[in-house]
């Protein structure tokens, strides 16, 4: 205020000076205007109250949190929205698992028969024949059996093929008879049943008939 005080009266000064130049240097009075500028006085800002000023904080605040939620919309909107892309789960093949295999036994070719011929008649002792071709670790086994009585005659294992035996002579009559292939105590293979008589006396003579004497003569004596 001050300020503006000093300018004024040195304006005004300064047209006085200059109405005394003119009026000494003339007879003509000469008549000066004087404006004067107003001068600028200071608006005292008016003085606010407690509840004004608080009012004004909440206002204030309220509008920057109004402009950080406009912004943070704005960035939010303008932020590139990441896609979620589900990552596939391996998919699992279950395999059924099959349960291990017995290991195989190489089965030997079934034995043929050879002897007692099929249907033929025998006597002790009697041998026993058939084809065949055993492997490493397998025996032969002869079953025989009497019909009627179902009595088993039965060799032991064998490795060769043949075998010689004698029958009861009391089991005359029809039997039958095959070859095993034994392997580690266990048939793996069988031939087909044959079929034979035995018969223990095949020559037995025929016992003589009783002794007729012979016819009297007509003496009385024989001739």
């Amino acid at each position: 205020m001050t300020h503006h005080l000093s300018r004024s009266l040195v304006l005004w000064l300064s047209v006085m000076l200059a109405m005394c130049i003119v009026g000494c240097a003339s007879s003509t009075p000469t008549l000066v205007v004087l404006t004067l500028a107003p001068a600028l006085v200071p608006t005292t800002a008016p003085t606010m109250q407690p509840d004004d000023v608080i009012a004004t904080k909440v206002a204030i605040t309220q509008t920057a949190i109004g402009i950080d939620a406009a912004v943070a919309a704005t960035l939010t909107a303008a932020a590139p929205v990441p896609t979620l892309i589900p990552t596939p789960l391996s998919t699992l093949t279950l395999i059924p698992t099959s349960p291990p295999r017995p290991t195989s036994v190489p089965l030997l070719p079934t034995p043929e028969l050879a002897e007692p011929a099929q249907g033929g008649v025998y006597q002790s002792p009697i041998t026993f024949q058939w084809r065949g071709s055993p492997g490493t670790g397998q025996s032969y086994q002869v079953i025989a059996y009497h019909l009627v009585s179902g009595y088993v005659h039965q060799s032991g294992p064998l490795t060769s093929l043949a075998w010689t035996t004698d029958l009861p002579a009391e089991k005359f009559g029809e039997w039958r008879w095959k070859v095993c292939v034994i392997r580690s105590g266990t048939t793996v293979a069988t031939s087909a049943e044959g079929m034979f008589w035995f018969d223990p006396f095949p020559n037995k003579p025929t016992p003589p008939g009783p002794t007729v004497p012979p016819a009297p003569t007509t003496e009385g004596y024989p001739p």
